[in-house]
C-alpha cells in the first residue's frame, strides 16, 4: 500500500485539463460519490465547476443529449 498524499486542487485541475470530457465527468461523479473526497471542499468545488463547464461546452457544440428514461 502506498502512502501518497491526495492530489492538490491545482494537480486535480491539471489532471482534468488533460482528460476528455467523458473522463472529466466520470472523475467528477466519483469525487462526488466518494465520502472522503466529497468532504474535501476543494475537490467538491472543482467537480461541480468542471461539470458545469462541461455542460456549457456540450451545449455550445450542440451535442445531442441522451433521451431520459
Amino acid at each position: 500500500m502506498s502512502n501518497r498524499l491526495p492530489p492538490t486542487r491545482e494537480q486535480l485541475l491539471a489532471m482534468m485539463a488533460r482528460s476528455s470530457w467523458e473522463q472529466k465527468v466520470a472523475l467528477c461523479v466519483i469525487i462526488l460519490l466518494n465520502r472522503d473526497s466529497a468532504q474535501n471542499q476543494d475537490y467538491r468545488e472543482v467537480a461541480i465547476d468542471v461539470l458545469q463547464q462541461t455542460g456549457r461546452v456540450l451545449d455550445e457544440l450542440q451535442v445531442p443529449k441522451p433521451n431520459a428514461p
